[in-house]
């Protein structure tokens, strides 16, 4: 054999033989991790370095190692500086592929955690956090001089499923004013990217079941503005399930607080940033559950009181929904300290049963509130009930619309648009002042007892002394409420009456000064349904007509008019011209 093929043939056999070397190294490493005694020894050798490294108390009471991928540990426990829990764990399982980290690469494929609590708070005068020591402790602060900025760490890491079962987290970021507890009985998680240098937690997948979760906000230090490590995180997923859960959340800054009992929520690409505070889904499926909103002054509970015990039991918020679905649950509303009024509306307190919706591109903020209706039905703590309602909906602080309105009680039905711009809301309410009015009613029929539920007060008026009686209104209103016009207006009520006018009103709402135009005003009515229109107003001494036919032109105001009426009826028939200056002075021409 020639000298060259001596030397290649020499070179193979060491190749070979260093590729066996390490081969069987490795096999044996993998062998002696196998081996009870060298993995107690793991643990003993890692929970000191740790311990050595922070000063603070490591214990792994056992460790087990399946070479070359699986990871147990169990009873994992780590202390902060101030002797308090910062990390517990009856079991993780890891599932790694160890010869990734040769290529500084992280991948776990699946991740368990059982039986753990988590604290992490910041004090009220430091914004940095419990589990700051263990960076400073691994950090190298030997040098005190960068030259040039350190390259990218060329590590990466990911993961893919994680599995939950009864874990207790806190965060408690009293410096930044933002508390967070959560309980979770069991759940079920594919990972899109977890930063929590940035905050962010992104899933593809989130089945959570038993959750109890609270969210405090409160008055942050005033020089949390410049605490660049108080991040609230921002969460998202594609899709988010969570069953048999309880939510709350409790806001001392604005003075509100939203307490759920969830028995099934489902949300498609979810997106929740405390930071923020902007809630927004593409899809929320919400069934057999209860939801009670409360403005009003709010005790907080301190996080790390209820951090060992799991119970469920005007914001800047915006939440945004493309796709909405409700099925058979309850909604409290509730301002301040009101409380129920008996059998009469009451806007300050609302709790619906049964609550069941279909509606699209909702939005909430503090000052507005939007929505597309395609059906509702509820029925409230006193029996009302809406059989469907469907609408497009916006009420904002100075106007409230409903465009294609479209309401079926047990007593009435509506269709109508309704748009009405005031002030603000309150002296609407209680004045009923507004600015502009545009009311088209295609269709509104209703009986009496449906208006006297949402104001007792017009019981006091003859006409809805009959709870019974019905209704039916078609026409148009259109204006300010100082120049207000009616077109085509219809209304049928009692027996047998019907009103039929255009009209204009300017002056309102000054009656006496108001200015009156009724062009065409016609009645066609009875006794009775006069009687029920007017009731003590109708002096005793007066004999009604069984039949009566009234057409009317007025002009002017109340004391200073123009007037032409003809009024036939079963008694006969009545024609009078009546004019009446700003004197008052009256002067007319009557035909009997």
């Amino acid at each position: 054999m020639s000298k060259p093929g001596k030397i290649i043939k020499r070179i193979v056999k060491v190749a070979l033989w260093i590729t066996l070397g390490i081969v069987m190294f490795i096999v044996l490493v993998g062998l002696l991790i196998q081996i009870p005694a060298v993995q107690n020894k793991i643990i003993d050798y890692a929970a000191s370095y740790v311990s050595g490294k922070t000063n603070t108390k490591v214990e792994i009471k056992n460790i087990g190692i399946s070479f070359p991928k699986a990871i147990v540990l169990e009873g994992i426990y780590l202390e902060d500086t101030q002797y308090d829990t910062l990390f517990y764990a009856g079991l993780v399982k890891v599932n790694i592929a160890l010869y990734d980290l040769l290529s500084s690469k992280i991948n776990i494929a699946s991740f368990t955690l059982e039986d753990a609590t988590i604290k992490l708070y910041s004090s009220q005068n430091n914004p940095l956090f419990n589990y700051n020591f263990l960076l400073t402790s691994f950090s190298d602060t030997t040098k005190q001089v960068v030259e040039k900025a350190a390259a990218p760490s060329k590590w990466t890491f990911s993961i893919d499923k994680v599995k939950l079962k009864n874990v207790l987290f806190t965060y408690n970021d009293i410096y930044g004013g933002m508390g967070v507890f959560a309980a979770v009985t069991k759940s079920a998680i594919r990972v899109q990217e977890i930063a929590p240098e940035k905050s962010l937690y992104a899933f593809n997948e989130l089945f959570l079941s038993g959750l109890s979760l609270i969210i405090e906000k409160s008055e942050p230090t005033k020089t949390q503005a410049n605490n660049p490590e108080s991040i609230p995180p921002m969460i998202s997923a594609k899709s988010l399930q969570i069953s048999n859960s309880a939510v709350n959340y409790l806001d001392s800054v604005n003075e509100m607080s939203v307490v759920s009992v969830i028995d099934q929520l489902v949300l498609e690409d979810a997106s929740i940033d405390l930071a923020k505070e902007l809630l927004a889904f593409d899809q929320l499926t919400l069934a057999g559950s209860d939801i009670r909103y409360q403005s009003s002054k709010i005790e907080t509970s301190t996080i790390s009181e209820v951090s060992d015990t799991i119970s469920p039991s005007g914001s800047d918020w915006k939440v945004t929904v493309n796709h909405l679905k409700m099925t058979e649950n309850i909604f409290v509303y509730q301002l301040g300290d009101t409380v129920d009024t008996k059998n009469e509306f009451n806007p300050k307190y609302l709790n619906f049963n049964h609550l069941n919706l279909d509606a699209s591109d909702f939005h909430y903020e503090q000052d507005l509130i939007k929505i597309a209706i395609e059906q509702l039905s509820l029925i409230d703590q006193h029996g009302f009930e809406i059989n469907n309602l469907e609408t497009n909906f916006k009420m904002d602080q100075i106007s409230i619309s409903t465009e294609k309105l479209k309401l079926i009680t047990p007593n009435s039905t509506i269709d109508a648009d309704f748009y009405l711009q005031f002030p603000s809301l309150e002296s609407f309410t209680q004045d009923f002042e507004f600015s502009k009015l545009k009311l088209v009613m295609r269709n509104v029929n209703f009986k009496n007892s449906d208006p006297l539920y949402f104001s007792n007060n017009l019981i006091k008026l003859p006409f809805f002394a009959n709870n019974s009686n019905t209704t039916n209104i078609i026409g148009t209103i259109n204006g300010p409420l100082n120049n207000l016009t009616g077109k085509s207006l219809v209304i049928r009520t009692g027996k047998e009456t019907v009103l039929k006018t255009d009209f204009s009103i300017t002056g309102l709402p000054e009656v006496k000064k108001a200015s009156y135009n009724f062009p065409n005003l016609e009645v066609t009515s009875g006794k009775r349904d006069i009687e029920m229109l007017a009731g003590p107003a109708i002096p005793e001494n007066i004999v009604l007509p069984d039949k009566l036919r009234l057409n009317v032109a007025f002009k002017g105001k109340i004391t200073a008019f123009e007037s032409k009426l003809d009024l036939k009826s079963s008694f006969g028939t009545i024609k009078l011209d009546a004019q009446a200056d700003k004197d008052e002075n009256f002067s007319g021409k009557l035909i009997v």
